[in-house]
């Protein structure tokens, strides 16, 4: 249980900086095509925001231990259905 709250608790440290800081990472990573292309020119820096939010999503998910039901119900389709399993 431990473990779960510091690695969800990192990923949302992680997705924070992210999203408070996207100039650093735009400038240590560049500018990222398929960003461009998907957001428009020069929204690069949205890109990195939406990632360190979807970071922060993910790492609250580990901490309350609900990352495996949202990864089993968002693979349902390809996988069935392998609620039996748990």
């Amino acid at each position: 249980m431990l473990l779960r709250i510091l690695i969800g608790s990192a990923a949302s440290v992680v997705g924070f900086i992210i999203v408070w800081k996207p100039r650093f990472f735009l400038d240590f990573l560049g500018e990222q095509p398929w960003a461009e292309k998907i957001f428009g020119p020069g929204n690069t820096i949205l890109a990195y925001k939406v990632i360190g939010i979807l970071t922060i999503i993910v790492g609250f998910l580990i901490i309350t231990n609900l990352i495996q039901d949202t990864l089993l119900w968002f693979f349902s389709p390809v996988l069935g259905n392998l609620k039996n399993l748990k």
